[in-house]
């Protein structure tokens, strides 16, 4: 009987020893020594435009010459009042007023909101941009007059000038579009004509 106790603790032995030698040891995970990984680094997101400086908020006497053979000599120049704001996003916001403009949700349904008497300015050292956008084909945004004869234009595009003089001279480019025949709007008019790339100069004037 003794004999079989001893065998049998020999055996017991041996697959305990056995099992020990056959079970994968797992290394240590990283929590329990302390160790808290470091969070990647984050990833940094665009530039937002620097603000305006708002030294050109005010009102300004405002001519803005397009060089357009579709337009007549007569209506090449325009003349308006002009406010010049703070807006949005580091941007002005010029306002234009003593004349007729195209009004309406058709003006301001676009993404900035602006009226068809309204566009953008922005600031770059002593150099000021005019922004005259077509969004998407919005009319909003950009000038869309209707002259005193009754026929519409419209004036999209971009000039530059100098913010450090009394009087800024801004020249660029400039889509221009005529309708010659007076009505209530300028969608749809018969005899349409359109200049892309014309010439343009803005003057603007302290008041």
């Amino acid at each position: 009987m003794t004999r079989f106790k001893g065998s049998l603790a020999t055996l017991a032995v041996v697959v305990t020893a056995l099992v020990a030698c056959e079970t994968p040891t797992e290394p240590t995970p990283s929590w329990a020594v302390g160790f808290i990984p470091s969070p990647p680094p984050a990833v940094p997101g665009p530039t937002p435009p620097p603000p305006v400086s708002g030294a050109l908020v005010g009102a300004y006497a405002l001519t803005v010459t397009a060089t357009c053979d579709a337009l007549p000599e007569t209506e090449r120049t325009r003349a308006y009042a002009a406010s010049v704001a703070l807006g949005p996003r580091g941007l002005y916001v010029v306002t234009l007023s003593e004349s007729r403009f195209l009004s309406g949700t058709s003006c301001t349904a676009n993404v900035r909101g602006l009226g068809c008497h309204q566009f953008t300015a922005s600031e770059s050292g002593e150099t000021v941009l005019f922004h005259l956008e077509d969004l998407a084909g919005a009319q909003g945004s950009h000038i869309v007059e209707q002259a005193a004869s009754g026929a519409w234009i419209t004036i999209s595009g971009e000039a530059v000038g100098s913010a450090a003089r009394p009087v800024i001279e801004a020249t660029g480019k400039a889509n221009v579009g005529y309708c010659p025949t007076p009505a209530a709007s300028p969608v749809a008019c018969p005899g349409y004509r359109w200049c892309a790339d014309s010439a343009l100069r803005m003057t603007l004037t302290r008041r």
